[in-house]
């Protein structure tokens, strides 16, 4: 379930990660309910661009992440315990987030802030537990081997398909978390929908994506993606993505919807995701015959 808070909840700030990727991100101590949890916040400014002087837009940011979260617990794929939207005041965040905040968003500074959190799995990701650390010539050779490891990983074809039905054009090494059972925690939807420029009316429109992961795995295994095995594997993710979604997925998601979007948002968002899930659609992409 998604938690939705006021800043009352938050209760300090914690040591700063290690990295923080595209976007301005600390870790705190956020009270849900009678716990007071170890979260990683990301502050999402009212309106955003790229670079100063460059395109700006309303971000989407926050809601890609929360439709990420849901959907990926509802088709059963590994997200942190506990994430929601936190309102937060300027100065419950760190100087140089605020910095930071300020670089991206085109208004300047802002009283408060939306916030996604997420609970602190305390696993590693990726790049962390295999690349970081050793010397530069090794790097290399340590992210073939990870990236030959996850070539061979069951779970790797479900989330290729999950980041494909979403359009999410950042799924990297460093957004996968490694656990213990030897599965991968996802995090970080923000970039669904290609870019948190999105907005539901405009969401039919063609839009190009990467699949970003597929491609650091292809650069080392060429032509890993286009295994018969892989593909066979994806459409099975697919089509069992669409029984979910379907059996009380779409529901969820238009409830959760509610609380950012109007109706006739939800029900457009909800629309263009289900479009995705067509057996027709998805088994042209991959090349095989659809499932009936």
């Amino acid at each position: 379930m998604i938690q939705f808070l006021n800043s009352d909840c938050f209760g300090g700030q914690l040591r700063d990660p290690v990295k923080t990727g595209l976007n301005p991100l600390f870790r705190a101590k956020i009270r849900v309910g009678d716990e007071s949890l170890h979260c990683y916040v990301k502050p999402i400014p009212d309106k955003v661009w790229e670079r100063p002087g460059t395109y700006e837009f309303e971000s989407s940011e926050i809601v890609s992440e929360a439709i990420g979260y849901a959907l990926a617990g509802i088709v059963g794929l590994p997200v942190a315990k506990n994430a929601g939207v936190i309102e937060l005041d300027r100065d419950q965040i760190p100087e140089r987030v605020q910095h930071a905040l300020d670089f991206i968003s085109p208004s300047g500074p802002q009283k408060s802030y939306l916030a996604w959190f997420s609970q602190d799995t305390t696993y590693p990701n990726l790049v962390q537990k295999h690349v970081d650390g050793f010397p530069d010539f090794m790097k290399e050779r340590r992210a073939k081997r990870l990236v030959t490891q996850l070539s061979k990983n069951k779970s790797i074809p479900a989330i290729l398909s999950f980041d494909a039905w979403l359009q999410n054009s950042d799924r990297h090494l460093g957004n996968l978390l490694w656990v213990s059972s030897g599965s991968y925690t996802l995090i970080d939807h923000g970039r669904l929908f290609v870019w948190p420029d999105w907005t539901p009316a405009k969401l039919s429109g063609a839009r190009k994506c990467p699949n970003r992961l597929m491609e650091i795995i292809d650069l080392y295994v060429p032509q890993w993606s286009q295994n018969l095995p892989v593909r066979s594997a994806r459409l099975l993710a697919y089509n069992s993505f669409s029984v979910a979604f379907r059996d009380g997925g779409a529901e969820k998601t238009t409830e959760m919807l509610s609380s950012f979007l109007g109706d006739e948002g939800s029900a457009q968002v909800v629309d263009f995701i289900a479009a995705r899930l067509d057996n027709d659609r998805y088994s042209k992409e991959l090349g095989l015959l659809a499932i009936s």
